[in-house]
């Protein structure tokens, strides 16, 4: 996937408003909304569509899709439900996730949210605009109805629908949220902490529990902060902040176990969540601020020696920490040893022989000297000889030994 710029607007905090995120694409396009008709009074200075309706309304919203690139480019244009990402993210643009992401939405945006041309085919340097009805359910919209229109050049890859059911996701493409209103009403967001469980996701074993906002409005500036105990002295911990869930939406919020092995038995989760940092703060929370609600949860969780043998065999990082620690450590020693060892090769002093000899073998001189490998000494010639070959280093009767050669052997001869 394309490196992607986020583009992050700020929205109107007194209506629960999410944080949007664009994600505008190497491709060069841009792309801006007309502000509708129908845009509530305190949203007339955003850039996305925030409109109140009436049940059975038929809204149109128009797109300006700017071209900045030298070639024609084709736009795919969809919609898509607001969700909460793993990481606790709203995702505007996400398309047929499964039920399992929500909790109890009424409606998805995506199938009230309809292109006019799916396909926009935009020349060089230009600036065509498309439109997109807006649906108002029949029955009306109890709080806020969220997502967004994605616009995506065509051949790059759309995620936000693949990765629903994996570790993390991604906005592709340059996308506008949209809201949708029939009351002013102002719902109370609230936070259901569910069950804990114990699994491996990507390759690493973590405890993970189910978050849920149970309300038609955004959840914003959730912070969250788990501690598990468990047998064998095991003890995790996990706090986040600045997190936001979707209407309607849930994630599982994850303690990973990282290089911690879980050992079967039984295990106490603590879990508080604290939320909303607007009007009639009563809660502090561990990290210095306050906060309008707060969730605590307490529960207990059984890991079984099945589960246990099952995380221990698939978590990678334990298999990391057993091994390629290990390893490591072992690889780094050897290297040391081998370098003590060469540098002892060079500075150690060596018993280096040599001895004076006539041509028939009989021996006039011998001796030896201690050198270093690198090292040098000179050796007086016996007196009264001179070397028959004159083949090494001499001054003045002297012969300059190298601590290169062990074994040194001169052929003299009177004179």
């Amino acid at each position: 996937m394309k490196k992607l710029l986020l583009i992050i607007s700020f929205m109107v905090i007194s209506w629960q408003m999410p944080a949007v995120v664009h994600a505008e694409q190497e491709s060069g396009i841009a792309v801006s909304l007309e502000q509708p008709t129908a845009q509530r009074d305190d949203a007339q200075e955003v850039s996305y569509a925030d409109v109140m309706t009436k049940p059975g309304d038929r809204t149109t919203l128009t797109f300006d899709i700017a071209n900045q690139a030298t070639h024609d480019i084709t736009v795919d244009v969809s919609a898509g439900t607001a969700g909460t990402s793993a990481n606790g993210a709203v995702i505007y643009g996400t398309q047929n996730w499964p039920d399992s992401r929500f909790a109890g939405l009424p409606a998805r945006m995506e199938q009230y949210l309809k292109p006019t041309e799916p396909k926009v085919t935009v020349p060089a340097g230009t600036i065509r605009k498309t439109t997109v009805t807006l649906v108002t359910p029949d029955n009306g919209i109890s709080g806020v109805m969220a997502g967004g229109v994605t616009f995506t050049a065509e051949g790059q890859a759309d995620v936000n629908s693949q990765n629903a059911t994996m570790n993390f996701n991604t906005e592709v493409g340059y996308t506008v949220a949209v809201l949708n209103r029939t009351s002013s009403s102002i719902l109370v967001p609230n936070l259901t902490i569910g069950k804990a469980s114990a699994r491996v996701i990507a390759s690493e074993a973590a405890i993970s529990m189910q978050l849920i906002n149970n309300t038609q409005t955004f959840l914003n500036s959730l912070y969250m902060r788990v501690s598990i105990v468990g047998p064998r002295g095991t003890y995790l911990q996990r706090e986040a902040s600045n997190m936001q869930m979707a209407p309607n939406s849930q994630f599982n919020y994850k303690v990973w176990a990282g290089e911690q092995d879980l050992p079967a038995g039984n295990y106490t989760v603590t879990a508080v969540g604290y939320y909303v940092r607007e009007n009639g703060l009563r809660y502090d929370a561990s990290n210095g601020k306050r906060y309008a609600y707060r969730t605590f949860s307490k529960a207990n969780l059984y890991i079984s020696d099945k589960t246990a043998a099952k995380l221990h065999k698939q978590n990678a990082m334990l298999r990391k920490s057993l091994f390629w620690q290990p390893l490591f450590w072992m690889t780094i020693g050897v290297a040391v040893v081998l370098i003590v060892f060469f540098v002892w090769l060079l500075t150690r002093r060596r018993r280096v022989h040599y001895k004076f000899m006539l041509a028939d073998g009989k021996i006039v001189a011998r001796g030896h000297v201690h050198l270093r490998r690198k090292g040098h000494a000179t050796i007086e010639i016996p007196s009264g000889y001179v070397l028959t070959v004159d083949t090494h280093e001499i001054s003045s009767g002297q012969i300059v030994l190298k601590g290169t050669n062990l074994q040194n052997d001169f052929v003299v001869r009177e004179g």
